[in-house]
């Protein structure tokens, strides 16, 4: 069996990541992010309710950059960010924040990116 010495070696937690109610405090900005943009992306008014934007069309958007680049970003891994089950990669938010047109998907991809800094920067100081 193979074992990882520096995952063995790291100490748990202590508190930066994790939020009190034991979700990921990461996790739960990105997800406040991705539900900010999509409502500010567009809202639909059907009766008297308004909903933001799908997370179809959302997608969509984010691929009009990322298709040029051989990347794509589906509605279920839009909707994985929001409900806090994955964090967005690296690679699609150094993309879409290097390639999109100045404007609010460059934003978003940059209010992203500096959580997933952030994150990180806490993960290493926790190692050390």
């Amino acid at each position: 069996m193979v074992t990882n010495e520096k995952a063995a070696k790291s100490p748990p937690h202590n508190g930066l990541i994790m939020r009190s109610d034991g979700r990921d405090r990461y996790k739960s900005e990105v997800s406040a992010i991705v539900f900010s943009y999509r409502q500010a992306l567009g809202r639909k008014k059907i009766g008297k309710q308004s909903y933001e934007l799908s997370f179809r069309d959302f997608a969509a958007i984010l691929n009009t950059t990322l298709n040029p680049l051989g990347m794509k970003c589906s509605h279920t891994t839009i909707s994985n960010w929001e409900n806090q089950i994955h964090l967005p990669t690296w690679h699609i938010m150094y993309s879409l924040s290097q390639h999109a047109p100045i404007g609010i998907i460059r934003d978003f991809a940059l209010e992203v990116f500096g959580v997933l800094l952030r994150r990180r920067m806490h993960i290493k100081e926790e190692r050390e």
